[in-house]
């Protein structure tokens, strides 16, 4: 399956598609529904894809090279299972033609452009910093991450 951001081209391998049974998947929403408890004290945005600089990644394997997670993500979008949201930074020169780059969230940013989905979750982290669990915005505490199965993973700035 052919997936096109911007000016970047995409494959997903039909055999993930068809292995995670999304042939009959028909979206209930114009986004995935998002883990509100990943990131406390931080707003979900819901991003429209021509907001987000595509990821042009010139590797052997493209944006996908793990098939097991691409389909479970896959998978819990059948079931309305929620995600993490992405996370993205500001565009680092103002009046770019993207207002973020995506920070983390491969996967899930392009299975949402396969799956349909006309926006996906995600969270400004431009000036938010992890240390444990705690979630810090602009140097003040504002969350602790919650732990458990569909989490998310922030990554240390």
């Amino acid at each position: 399956m052919k997936i096109l951001h911007g000016h970047v081209e995409h494959d997903l391998p039909d055999s993930w598609w068809h292995g995670a049974q999304m042939r009959a998947f028909v979206r209930g929403r114009e986004c995935y529904r998002a883990n509100l408890g990943c990131y406390p004290g931080l707003p979900i945005l819901e991003l429209s894809p021509n907001d987000v600089e595509p990821l042009d990644r010139q590797l052997a394997y493209g944006v996908f090279r793990d098939a097991p997670s691409v389909m479970r993500i896959l998978r819990a979008f059948q079931e309305d299972v929620p995600l993490p949201p992405v996370q993205v930074v500001e565009a680092e020169v103002p009046g770019a033609k993207y207002r973020f780059r995506l920070q983390d969230g491969g996967h899930r940013f392009y299975a949402a452009l396969a799956a349909g989905y006309a926006r996906v979750p995600a969270v400004d982290v431009t000036h938010v910093s992890f240390s444990g669990n705690d979630i810090y915005l602009a140097g003040h505490l504002v969350g602790r991450k919650q732990d458990g199965p569909h989490s998310g993973r922030p990554t240390t700035r």
